[in-house]
């Protein structure tokens, strides 16, 4: 969609709004006419045609642009969010980046889709591949009910960390006996799968290759691995991060019931390794349990590389 298209597309909308505007006070509409009593109006006014006229007298204005626009943004009104996120866009460009990222995030689908139209037209493309996995990971899991993400750092990438980076021990994890269990359902999370406590004895016991070739063939979907392991005594250490050789495709992790991370490329992920941190989520000298959610699209799927704990200095 060109911008000219999008722009008419805004305005058909907020036309749209002060047509139907039958139930709309004519005296609060005819208060929009100052940028001051345009603010006045948002602050008094529940009224949603009012409002969104309101905005976009606001957007309108080149002085008082920038803070209305960020104000916009937070609105509770989701067509208010996605003009002043357009509006935005249309005058920054690429400078837009951060706002943008905010949209790519926004509670709304409909505002999410409309991020993926737009960015078609930035010439960064490490920054478009950026708002497409952050739209689509939002879109996807979060809107379907799958509530958990964390962003996560290695020690190598940590600023502040600003010397050599030493492996003091790698612990690999057993390639045999985990418990596993499909999740047809998609409610694991739900039935807490993660949770240290729970009772996953009854599940079938697994190595680390793909779940067809171990009784589950054509299988895609949701599945779950469980596993526990015990830490040595406490070591002079910076991080402890687990490394995951591959898993196909996706993967969620919990340890000890908190979430880590997840790896969510999608199925160009089912090869990558990926570190994420548990230095805080460890426990040392002690018994630590595991839980891996595992979402799979096409051909096979599951944790098929080995796992380790890797202690960092």
């Amino acid at each position: 969609m060109k911008k000219r298209n999008i722009t008419l597309f805004f305005a058909g909308l907020f036309f749209t709004a002060f047509a139907a505007g039958n139930a709309t006070p004519k005296e609060e509409l005819a208060k929009i006419n100052s940028v001051l009593n345009a603010e006045k109006v948002l602050a008094e006014s529940t009224h949603m045609v009012v409002r969104r006229a309101a905005w976009r007298f606001l957007l309108g204005d080149p002085a008082s642009f920038e803070k209305s626009a960020i104000n916009a943004m937070k609105d509770r009104d989701p067509a208010v969010r996605e003009y002043a996120f357009f509006r935005y866009f249309e005058i920054h460009a690429d400078k837009a980046f951060p706002q943008l990222e905010k949209m790519a995030s926004d509670p709304d689908p409909e505002v999410r889709k409309k991020l993926l139209v737009w960015i078609v037209e930035m010439k960064d493309g490490k920054k478009v591949a950026s708002l497409r996995q952050i739209a689509a990971r939002t879109a996807g899991e979060t809107s379907g009910g799958f509530p958990f993400y964390r962003e996560t750092q290695r020690l190598k990438d940590n600023p502040t960390h600003d010397y050599e980076v030493i492996k003091l021990m790698s612990i690999p994890l057993p390639e045999t006996g985990w418990d596993f269990t499909l999740d047809k359902a998609d409610n694991g999370h739900i039935n807490g799968f993660f949770k240290p406590d729970f009772d996953s004895s009854k599940w079938k016991k697994v190595k680390l290759i793909h779940w067809e070739k171990q009784g589950f063939p054509g299988y895609d979907g949701i599945a779950w691995y469980r596993i526990k392991f015990k830490m040595p005594p406490k070591m002079d250490s910076n991080a402890v991060e687990l490394a995951f050789g591959a898993v196909d495709e996706n993967a969620w992790v919990w340890l000890n019931g908190t979430y880590l991370g997840q790896q969510d490329l999608g199925p160009e992920g089912w090869e990558i390794a990926f570190w994420l941190d548990a230095t805080r989520e460890i426990k040392w000298g002690a018994e630590n349990i595991l839980a891996v959610r595992v979402k799979d699209t096409q051909f096979g799927g599951g944790i098929w590389k080995p796992v380790r704990i890797e202690i960092l200095k």
